[in-house]
C-alpha cells in the first residue's frame, strides 16, 4: 500500500513493500539508508521511499545491479565471496 503525502504527487512505500519491489532484505535497505546509498524521505518515526528513485539508485539502466557497495570495509568473509556469491574454493 504506497503512501502519498499532502504537496507531493509521490508515491511512497515502506522498507517492507520496498523490500519486495527490490529483491533486497529489509535489514540491507536500512543499511543503504542508514549508509545514505539510497535516497530515503522521513515522516515522524517511520522511513519513506519511491521504488524508482531506489531502483535508479542500486540498479544499471540494462537491471543489472551496480557496484557492489561494501558496507563492512573489514569483513573477511565478503573479501573472500566472487561476484557471483562462491568463495573461492566452491569454484
Amino acid at each position: 500500500m504506497s503512501v502519498t503525502f499532502p504537496g507531493s504527487n509521490l508515491s511512497y512505500v515502506t522498507i517492507e513493500e520496498l523490500s519486495q519491489a527490490v529483491g533486497y532484505s529489509a535489514s540491507h535497505l536500512r543499511n543503504l539508508t542508514r549508509d545514505n546509498k539510497i535516497p530515503a524521505y522521513r515522516r515522524g518515526r517511520r522511513w519513506y521511499y519511491v521504488v524508482e528513485d531506489v531502483k535508479r539508485a542500486l540498479f544499471e539502466p540494462n537491471g543489472h545491479p551496480k557496484a557492489k557497495v561494501k558496507l563492512n570495509a573489514n569483513d573477511p568473509i565478503e573479501d573472500l565471496m566472487n561476484d557471483d556469491g562462491k568463495t573461492a574454493d566452491n569454484q
